[in-house]
């Protein structure tokens, strides 16, 4: 009986050339043989050395197996194997054959083993006192031996030592269980006997062993399988260099890597691999905790620093033994093409892919090739270009180019997938936008290749990163905040983009492919719905994207969103014609230059639906507060404030751009940021933006990450988001109230801890455009010109960058002590004064009386009456008076008097008694409401047992008096105060929330690799 076994090089490539690897193979025979009488035999007919394990028997006989052999495959080759069961001349090769490079040892006096390469030693210590070693398995081809070291609280340690013949290192597999319980512990492996002056690893240059090394003489540098691309201080190998021996340690193999949590966007420090160098030896020190590792342990001849580096690439990452199990050859007819540009081109004029020829694709795929184990995520993206180039040129290739192509495609497939690549299995990788370009390369293989063995292995890759991304990086609904979800974990005006798009472009195939699209789910939706949702006013008679974060170079709204809303369109209605109506007069270009190609696959979908843009509060992002949308005076101002994460590429500068603010009215912008303003460049928080910073340590800082757990007032006479500090202001800094009155004007409420706290406020411009008008009205800063954005800036990359004049920023600022009380506004006929209860302001129709102070106002005047800290009382000369308690207990215009006990807010319109009419909000109260006692508190009486504080309001309009369940209301003064229940929104908020404590981009900007605060773990499901 024999078995044909065949590894073979499609893709005809100088670099891909496997070195000699062990690959396993299991064995199945249809039937049972007998042991023993087994031989291994090339394509000449030589026998090759082999050995065999997992044997299974049935009544007697063999009837499975795994055959091991080495082998290695260079550019072209093709080799045949015959496994011969049964045949009568059939012998083993004699084990002595070959010998390992290695030699083990063990110490029982001193509870250790040993790993020797020439007279260099590696010495494991595990701090155990009961150790057992057993041999697994041994032959010409590899040696296991077992090491179980057991704990005196059920704790388990069990090695595997894995000793390959012939190969440069030695593998170590180890599972730990019960290491919840006791103190921590750890195996340590010291290499002795070398002499090593350097070390490496592929994200830190060569640099002296000893360099940077900390307080307890510790490495700068973990071992784990992923971190930020590419952080400084985490590799997946290093190396320790002498001049005659070196030696290192890499990660075998990131599946075998697994400590049972499922953690988000990198590795748990606390599972990886470290460091120590003294007394002239480095040690490794490996955590027992419980889980699974895989690694490699290297010791070779010479100092060649990228020795290790190679050996993750060929025995980790491109491992032959899973490579040689790749389909880069099946039957896949090429006359099918063009399947998705074809009838675009034919009917539309446009430009083709850059370097659109089959020699050009050849030569692209063959560099990607080349580079496999350098590449990123953003080297990814060239594969959405070479997927338009395959589809349209794949027609006029010859057979062995056709062949060739695909093969080279297929294997690009197979390594992005790779666990050593972007982990999706034991963790997520992030950026979720890099795992976005990483998982589409997938996508656009099965795609392309409806003929392949494993499309759907490819599709279901693909599906999963999406499922994933939409599960952990979009902020899910809190309902206790009233905040809708749908933010995603990076930045408005670049990132969030940058992920949709390689997931849009796939997906738009996949429809075309008859596949179900992952994106339409509730998460895909609610993503959808926040982009829509932060649109601004049209600025020039098209809304814009606000410049929030990170290289926001553009304002366009991408085609994308639009692509993205008829995705879900049939499932999620009216999210889809909202998005429809918000992108009127925009021109819906690509998110970047290279995306003309996959524009062809979009034809927009013109609706005459209705607007539906509101104010709205999304969770972990901001508030966005809007009035007279659809016509020519419609205003928005956004107000952001993020909390604790995962965040990333919103800004480099102290706590990102908390606080800003960005204004648009009556069709202009007047208030701008320059790309990087809040975004990479390295600015302190009292630069380049609208917000308020306070000084702390002889710094300004600006309010911080934080929860947006005050409640949205959205009144037709006022709207009004309050931000409360962060933990690392709080001593200096209270909160921030911003209001929007009308279409006419923002108010701005800054209040700090006390009276010398220094403060500045700054509003910032495009340099082309022009400023608001500003009042600066408590306490009375002067403005001070700004430093004018920046001509010329550093990006957080290190590139340095020539702004354009349109991109160019001019700031004003106000410095001053205390809280601060600001109004800004796009009108020119406004009048603004100062008063003992915060302001008048002057309008053509109207005057309105600000009520705002951090301490209680006590206003009584002959027509007007207010007691709370902020409010408005709004008189028109047509002798309408509306008004609103935003955070108070009383006001009063003429003869209506409205008294409010509890924590809620309260409107009214009237243009007599008789029509007085409003609306009153009722939230939890954070503390018990007195029944009596100050005046225009309600009477002592309506509270009893039954009712508390939390769930009802006191509301007394004059003399009548309700109680108001917590909900929002609208209200009509008659006999009676009649209440009418506006219907509850549903919050529909998804388990996969997560929350952090660091900011992702720190290891990206090269911060200490010891401050970055923990990973996000969510358990497995």
């Amino acid at each position: 009986m024999q078995k044909k076994l065949i590894i073979k090089d499609c893709m005809k490539h100088d670099s891909c050339a496997w070195p000699i690897t062990k690959v396993s193979y299991p064995v199945v025979f249809d039937c049972g043989v007998e042991a023993g009488n087994w031989e291994l035999k090339d394509a000449q007919g030589e026998a090759i050395p082999f050995q065999v394990t997992d044997i299974v028997k049935a009544e007697g006989m063999v009837t499975s197996l795994t055959l091991h052999f080495l082998t290695s495959l260079s550019k072209g080759e093709y080799k045949e194997y015959t496994f011969a069961a049964g045949e009568e001349n059939g012998k083993p090769i004699e084990d002595k054959a070959f010998s390992p490079l290695f030699g083990f040892a063990v110490d029982k006096e001193h509870n250790s083993f040993s790993v020797t390469y020439e007279d260099k030693k590696m010495v494991c210590r595990t701090g155990f006192q009961n150790i057992e070693y057993r041999i697994l398995n041994t032959g010409s081809i590899f040696e296991e031996i077992e090491i179980t070291c057991r704990g005196t609280l059920e704790q388990e340690y069990r090695m595997i030592v894995r000793r390959i013949t012939g190969m440069p290192f030695w593998e170590l597999e180890e599972t730990m269980t019960g290491m919840e319980t006791g103190e921590a512990a750890q195996m340590e492996m010291t290499f002795e006997n070398f002499d090593f002056t350097h070390r490496y690893s592929n994200a830190r240059p060569v640099e002296k062993i000893d360099q940077y090394l900390g307080e307890k003489n510790e490495l700068p540098i973990t071992m784990m399988p992923f971190e930020n691309w590419v952080p400084w201080f985490q590799s997946k190998q290093i190396a320790f260099l002498g001049e005659e021996y070196s030696a290192g340690v890499f990660i075998r193999d990131n599946l075998g890597w697994d400590d049972g949590k499922y953690a988000i966007w990198g590795s748990n420090r606390d599972f990886g691999v470290t460091f120590r160098y003294e007394k002239d030896a480095v040690t490794a020190q490996f955590p027992l905790k419980n889980g699974t590792r895989f690694t490699g342990i290297a010791a070779y001849p010479g100092s060649d620093s990228t020795y290790v580096e190679k050996l993750w690439k060929w025995y980790a990452f491109l491992h032959l033994d899973k490579v040689k199990n790749w389909a880069l050859d099946w039957e896949e007819d090429p006359s099918r093409y063009p399947k998705f540009w074809g009838n675009v081109l034919e009917s539309q004029e446009c430009e083709l892919p850059k370097n659109c020829s089959k020699n050009a694709l050849l030569e692209s795929l063959c560099r990607e090739v080349s580079n496999v184990d350098k590449m990123g995520p953003v080297s990814n993206r060239i594969f959405a270009n070479l997927t338009a180039v395959f589809d349209l040129t794949a027609k006029d290739m010859s057979k062995e180019e056709f062949d060739r192509a695909r093969a080279m495609f297929a294997f690009m497939g197979y390594a992005t997938k790779d666990e050593n690549y972007m982990p999706m299995e034991n963790m997520l990788a992030g950026h979720p936008n890099f795992m976005g370009d990483t998982a589409a390369v997938s996508g656009f293989v099965c795609a392309l290749f409806d003929q392949h063995p494993e499309k759907e292995m490819f599709r279901k890759y693909f599906n999963r990163a999406v499922e994933l991304n939409m599960k952990y990086h979009i902020r899910p609904d809190v309902a206790a905040y009233e905040s809708l979800g749908g933010r995603e974990t990076e930045n408005l005006s670049c990132y969030s983009f940058a992920m949709l798009r390689p997931f849009m472009q796939v997906c738009s195939l996949f429809e075309r492919c008859g596949y179900p699209n992952p994106l339409v789910c509730e998460n895909g939706a609610k993503w959808l719905n926040w982009m829509t949702g932060a649109l601004s006013a049209p600025v020039n008679g098209r809304r814009i994207v606000p410049q929030q974060g990170a290289h926001s170079r553009t304002d366009d709204i991408p085609y994308m969103l639009c692509q993205l809303a008829q995705m879900l369109e049939d499932t999620y209605p009216e999210i889809a014609r909202n998005t429809y109506a918000a992108c009127r007069g925009s021109a819906l270009n690509g998110f970047e230059h290279n995306e003309k190609v996959w524009k062809l696959l979009f034809e927009r979908k013109e609706d005459d639906g209705e607007l539906t843009l509101k104010t709205e509060k999304f969770t972990g992002f901001g508030c966005i507060l809007r009035e007279g949308v659809g016509t020519p005076n419609e205003i928005s101002v956004h107000v952001q404030q993020l909390d604790r994460g995962p965040n990333y590429r919103w800004g480099c500068f102290e706590n990102t751009g908390n606080g800003g603010i960005y204004y648009y009215a009556a069709g202009k912008r007047y208030s701008y940021n320059s790309p990087e303003d809040t975004g990479d460049r390295d600015l302190g928080a009292d630069v380049g933006n609208c917000g308020f910073a306070v000084k702390k340590d002889h710094f300004y800082h600006n309010i911080g990450f934080q929860d947006l757990t005050e409640p949205l007032r959205d009144f037709p006479v006022v709207k009004q988001a309050k931000l409360m500090a962060g933990d690392t202001i709080r001593d200096y800094y209270k909160y921030r109230r911003v209001s929007l009155v009308e279409t006419d004007y923002a108010v701005m409420y800054d209040a700090v801890t006390h009276m010398r706290a220094a403060g500045r406020f700054l509003w910032t411009a495009n340099e082309l455009e022009e400023f608001p008008e500003i009042w600066q009205l408590v306490p009375g800063a002067k403005q001070m010109e700004g430093d004018g954005g920046a001509n010329q800036y550093r990006a957080g990359n290190g590139d340095a960058h020539c702004l354009e004049a349109h991109q160019r920023s001019k700031t004003v600022t106000y410095d001053g002590n205390g809280n601060f009380l600001t109004l800004v506004s796009h009108r020119k006929d406004i009048q603004v004064q100062k008063t003992e209860y915060g302001a008048a302001v002057e309008l053509p129709d109207r005057t309105d009386y600000l009520f705002e102070d951090e301490a209680r106002i006590r206003y009584q005047a002959e027509a007007m009456s207010f007691t709370g800290k902020s409010g408005i009382i709004s008189i028109h000369k047509d002798g309408t008076v509306r008004g609103a308690l935003l955070e108070g207990t009383r006001i009063g215009v003429g003869n209506l008097q409205i008294c409010l006990e509890g924590r809620g807010a309260v409107f009214f319109e009237k243009q007599e008694m008789a029509k007085a009419a409003g609306g009153v909000d009722v939230h939890s109260a954070d503390e018990d409401v007195q029944a009596a006692g100050a005046e225009g508190t309600a009477a002592a009486g309506i509270w009893s047992g039954l009712i508390t504080a939390d769930e009802f309001c006191s509301l007394r309009i004059n003399d009548r008096t309700v109680l108001v369940e917590k909900g929002k209301y609208r209200w009509k003064l008659g006999a009676d105060i009649e209440l009418r229940k506006l219907p509850e929104r549903t919050y529909t908020g998804i388990n996969g929330f997560v929350r952090d404590t660091r900011r992702h981009e720190w290891g990206f900007l090269g911060t200490d690799f010891k401050d970055t605060g923990e990973i996000l773990t969510y358990p497995e499901e």
